[in-house]
């Protein structure tokens, strides 16, 4: 499972695994403009860590119970996942 993609090996297609933004900056060192080099950490490698820290259930509750047409409470729900999500990441750095 790649965690880790190189820019070089992004183009347009690589949405799904790198983003808009990490898809868009391997079309740019594909066409030889100026990018330095980099690297995307993936999707897969974020999904990874939602499961293996337990929190992805959590999130999908939160979501489940959030009314997206509330936007007050839309907002609270997204600090409560930033929240879970920070959390999560402080744990693994103190391992």
């Amino acid at each position: 499972m790649q965690y880790i993609l190189w820019f070089e090996e992004l183009n347009k297609d690589s949405i799904p695994l790198a983003g808009g933004k990490g898809a868009n900056l391997g079309e740019m060192v594909n066409l030889k403009l100026p990018v330095p080099a980099g690297f995307v950490v993936s999707t897969k490698a974020f999904n990874y860590f939602l499961e293996t820290s337990g929190i992805k259930s959590m999130i999908d509750e939160l979501i489940d119970n959030c009314d997206v047409e509330n936007t007050e409470q839309l907002m609270q729900t997204s600090r409560e996942i930033k929240e879970l999500i920070l959390k999560n990441i402080l744990q693994l750095k103190n391992i």
